[in-house]
């Protein structure tokens, strides 16, 4: 009868140090998702601007695809061609 309790004692210390020791779930991981709205983005795209500056009145559009083109302008005040004046504008991309 004694080796049974024994027996029993070591059999249930055992199962309590094998729950004791057994591994715990890990903690969720937690990663920022790439696709959500709100994602910080990298690009490599270089800024695309003119050079000189436009006025203010003009919006063509200076990008990548038409980087290094030239815009030639005429502006006049008036019909005489003594206020016509031109200049040239170059679209980079840096």
């Amino acid at each position: 009868m004694r080796s049974l309790r024994i027996a029993l004692l070591a059999c249930s210390l055992g199962l309590l140090l094998n729950a004791c020791a057994a591994p715990k779930a890990p903690a969720p991981q937690t990663a920022v998702d790439p696709t959500a709205g709100d994602a910080p983005r990298k690009t490599n795209l270089p800024a695309c601007h003119w050079v000189p500056p436009l006025p203010a009145e003009r919006e063509d559009p200076c990008e990548q695809v038409n980087n290094g083109s030239e815009l030639n302008l005429t502006e006049r005040e008036d019909m005489r061609a003594q206020s016509k004046s031109q200049s040239t504008h170059t679209c980079v991309c840096e």
